[in-house]
């Protein structure tokens, strides 16, 4: 199901891994640890145990790649948008593949049983995990802001509504304007 670009978002959020280090930061961290590696290197040379500076370069070069690992995997996000037609969940990966997936918002169901399991947003046979990454809390509140989202497009407040007025069921026109969600990669 397509939207128009025309059509306002309800609901928009973009997930990004925590990283509390910039790469400036990282540099930084790499420069101090090189200077005091080198420092007491020279002075294990001049001991004559030359072969130690090599090991502390070595250190010093394993340090700095898996910093600027980590500051890759930085690059992964995912993007959450909901219409009053569609809610869209954009992928990004660390290495920069894209992956798409695309609900119909009446249908959709917030999963988010456990503390450690991420977000899952499911509908007719599929579904997706979301947040990952986040913190639990984090998990907890973004599960709560989709739900919020969600109930005026799922019809929940409409089913609240006819049960208050004592009917048994709601109308069929409520169902029938549901058609099902498409699936997508990119």
């Amino acid at each position: 199901m397509k939207t128009s670009p025309d059509t306002p978002p309800i609901f928009e959020c973009v997930l990004r891994p925590h990283r509390s280090a910039k790469t400036q930061s990282a540099s930084i961290v790499v420069g101090a640890v090189a200077f005091v590696l080198f420092t007491v290197g020279v002075a294990f040379l001049l001991a004559g145990a030359w072969p130690v500076l090599f090991f502390f370069g070595l250190e010093v070069a394993l340090l700095g790649t898996a910093l600027t690992i980590n500051h890759r995997s930085a690059r992964a996000c995912e993007m959450i948008a909901l219409t009053e037609t569609e809610l869209t969940v954009r992928r990004i990966d660390h290495r920069g593949r894209r992956e798409c997936w695309s609900f119909q918002p009446y249908w959709l169901k917030v999963r988010h049983d456990f503390a450690d399991a991420p977000v899952e947003l499911s509908s007719h046979g599929r579904s997706v995990a979301v947040g990952g990454f986040l913190a639990p809390g984090e998990r907890r509140k973004l599960a709560e802001a989709l739900r919020s989202a969600l109930a005026p497009l799922s019809g929940i407040a409409e089913i609240a509504a006819w049960s208050l007025r004592g009917q048994a069921a709601l109308p069929a026109t409520t169902c029938a304007q549901v058609s099902p969600s498409t699936s997508r990669m990119e």
